[in-house]
């Protein structure tokens, strides 16, 4: 329908980024050519196929991008959000439509035909460059295989224990996320406080484009993001909150029952109401940070996303969720490479004294294990000491075998991460962790978020001929490092935001002395060791000769992982050899040197960190 646009909707038309350029008088004049739409959740907008005759500039609501594919599935490639337009690819090469766009929420957009488009053009060249610009963007991420980030603007937290803090966890969230952007606490008391009315007129379907709808639409106009309180119970002003909601929050209190809600029990048979939204578990602890248990009893009874463990003692939880609500949740990669893999604890230690926070920490082979130590939060101190004593004065590699299966038993090894981890679940680890390791049955990389952290990380260390694989449900699976040594791309579907890769591989050559013209026997090395008085012979020893076979391919994927960090570090650690552990220290501390420069610079260009820290 054609409408007279306010000032307002003027204004935040020309803050995006197809109109950005134009004055409020050259906006007047393609009013004419706008055309005001309303559709409502689930409704389709564009459908794939059909002729592309116009573009939608989305200012309220929620749009999600599907492709069909061959066997006619829905594959969900993109979202639009607010100020986002969509449609005008099909526009520039006249052709049908592309894919298909449905309403996630109920969703009102601004309609520019093609000869609006036309007329757009004229009145601001520059226009063109940035739809061609957008249209870009979309291509390359599914040239890549990229998985679409999803943008958020109303989050709904609603409780699922009858004594989670939801207020006070909402104003905290509210608090933290303002620091990113301007960002509105709602719950039923606002709404009687605006309108004095009874929020039973919430359920009225004739007040669907009433005053409050109105009022609302202003709303997230004027703020980046708003925060929906939800009740206890699933009343109109629950409901209302989930209708509007693009995440949903189910707030928990850690301690109490796993059991499903009211609430939740209402949304299993109302899925209508929250078509797009996803769904995410928030358990709030209080007190010191004890070992955490249980968590897979919560998440047995219930279909989420991910899940958080959140101390409302502290703001850093608080922190933590906003920084995933607004993008900017800090994931941290760490590749293997043996005992190289100790320069990680020095990259974590000069994170810490920059005050950069860890938000999700992921890896494979020895990057795994540390990254699981930094999942359970260990100070410097016990990085130290617990890697000296499993490392070095347990030396677990040393538990040789009939080399049938692999060159040691791995039951030594087995029983170090024991020790160091006990029975910890992954799920119950205070930061969310992935490890990875290969599956050699299917030839494919498994992703463990969750399960006994001990078994999990033998898998993604399990070097194939050196370690025994993993048996698990008729799979053999080793080492991560065997498919993917620095899995970057599983973070960047995991944290919602910056990707800090730590990468101790090695693209060196395996080099040995040229002067050997054919393989010497075991006997000959003995003695040419003790005849120069030196270990060194010229030659590989078997464990590089190993694990080089094993991660020839994941060299090359490393290569290409490495471009989809946002902060790369590459500490020179290729001198040391990847079995010695004893050099602890001195690895630790060239990844400390290393680091704390690119970080400290890193930091220095991100006004929204050096406001949070």
């Amino acid at each position: 329908m054609r409408l007279a646009l306010s000032d307002e909707i003027l204004e935040f038309l020309s803050s995006t980024e197809l109109f950005s350029g134009l004055d409020m008088d050259a906006l007047r004049k393609l009013e004419p050519e706008l055309e005001w739409m309303r559709i409502q959740s689930g409704e389709i907008l564009i459908r794939q196929g059909d002729p592309g005759d116009c573009l939608y500039v989305l200012i309220i609501g929620r749009l999600r991008v599907y492709y069909h594919n061959d066997r006619g599935e829905e594959v969900p490639v993109a979202e639009i959000g607010q100020g986002e337009c969509v449609g005008e690819m099909s526009i520039f090469a006249e052709e049908p439509r592309s894919a298909t766009v449905r309403a996630i929420r109920d969703s009102e957009l601004v309609r520019l035909t093609r000869s609006g488009v036309e007329k757009l053009l004229r009145i601001n060249p520059d226009a063109i460059l940035k739809i061609t610009r957008s249209i870009v963007k979309r291509l390359r991420r599914l040239t890549r295989g990229t998985r679409y980030q999803q943008t958020i603007s109303t989050i709904a937290l609603v409780p699922v224990s009858p004594s989670a803090p939801i207020t006070s966890f909402a104003r905290e969230l509210t608090c933290a996320l303002t620091r990113h952007a301007p960002t509105l606490h709602m719950n039923a008391q606002t709404f009687m406080d605006v309108f004095h009315e009874n929020e039973a007129v919430l359920d009225d379907q004739s007040q669907t484009h009433s005053k409050f709808t109105t009022w609302l639409n202003q709303q997230e106009i004027r703020h980046r993001y708003i925060i929906y309180e939800a009740e206890h119970e699933p009343g109109p002003w629950t409901r209302a909150c989930l209708r509007y909601a693009d995440r949903i929050l189910l707030v928990g209190r850690y301690g109490g029952s796993p059991s499903l809600s009211e609430n939740e029990i209402f949304l299993r048979s109302h899925g209508s109401l929250h078509t797009g939204a996803t769904q995410e578990l928030v358990l709030l602890h209080e007190g010191a940070d004890l070992p955490i248990r249980g968590t897979s009893e919560w998440l047995a009874r219930r279909q989420v996303r991910a899940h958080h463990h959140i101390n409302i003692d502290t703001p850093e939880g608080a922190e933590r969720m906003a920084r995933r609500l607004a993008g900017k949740a800090i994931g941290m990669v760490l590749g293997g490479g043996g005992a190289r893999g100790f320069a990680h604890i020095g990259v974590i230690r000069a994170m810490y004294e920059l005050g950069i926070p860890i938000d999700c920490v992921g890896g494979a082979s020895m990057g795994a294990v540390i990254a699981a130590q930094a999942a359970m939060r260990w100070n410097l101190s016990r990085f130290l000491s617990s890697n000296r004593e499993g490392f070095i004065e347990n030396q677990p590699l040393r538990d040789y075998t009939l080399p049938f299966l692999s060159v040691i038993s791995g039951r030594k090894y087995a029983r170090m991460l024991q020790r160091m981890f006990g029975d910890t679940m992954i799920e119950d680890l205070p930061l969310r962790f992935f490890c990875v390791s290969s599956d050699l049955t299917h030839a494919e990389l498994v992703v463990h978020d969750r399960g006994p952290l001990w078994n999990w990380l033998r898998a993604s260390s399990a070097l194939p001929g050196v370690g025994p694989p993993v048996f698990h449900e008729g799979r053999l699976l080793v080492d991560g490092a065997v498919m993917n040594n620095l899995p970057t791309d599983v973070m960047r579907g995991f944290c919602e935001g910056i990707v800090i890769a730590v990468d101790v591989g090695n693209d060196s050559t395996l080099e040995t002395d040229p002067r050997f013209q054919e393989a010497p026997t075991g006997l000959e090395i003995l003695i040419r060791r003790f005849a120069a008085g030196n270990p060194n012979t010229g030659l590989p020893g078997i464990f590089d000769v190993l694990h080089r076979a094993a991660t020839l391919h994941s060299l090359r994927v490393s290569r290409q992982t490495r471009l989809s960090a946002d902060v790369l570090i590459q500490p020179p650690v290729g001198a040391f050899k990847m079995l010695d552990f004893s050099v602890l220290h001195d690895v630790e501390s060239l990844g400390y040197q290393h680091a704390i420069d690119k970080l400290k610079e890193w930091a220095q260009g991100q006004k929204w960190l050096r406001s949070a820290i």
